[in-house]
């Protein structure tokens, strides 16, 4: 790379002349940032964003509708297992495998 002083005058004003008509213009704007504001966000929607809450939300939520499920059919399933049990006590005392 050659420095201004290794160039000799003649070299050096003839390559500065070209940048000389631009020292003498007005100083340039800053060209504005494209920033906008980001959206308003409740706390709510943003603690439901947040990666561990979602991967922590569907346990309670199972176990939320077990408890309804359970207390529903509850009486449902205890008579199945009651039959079931009759069922395999009767094939049994038969001579029946299980």
């Amino acid at each position: 790379m050659v420095t201004r002083a290794a160039m000799s005058g003649t070299a050096a004003s003839l390559l500065f002349a070209d940048i000389a008509p631009l020292a003498d213009t007005a100083p340039i704007e800053p060209m504005p940032l494209p920033l906008d504001s980001l959206p308003t966000v409740s706390w709510t929607e943003a603690l439901l964003v947040h990666p561990l809450v979602k991967g922590l939300l569907p346990f309670p939520l199972l176990i939320g509708l077990a408890v309804p499920v359970w207390w529903v059919f509850r009486k449902w399933w205890q008579e199945m297992d009651r039959e079931s049990a009759l069922e395999r006590a009767r094939r049994v005392s038969g001579g029946e495998a299980d």
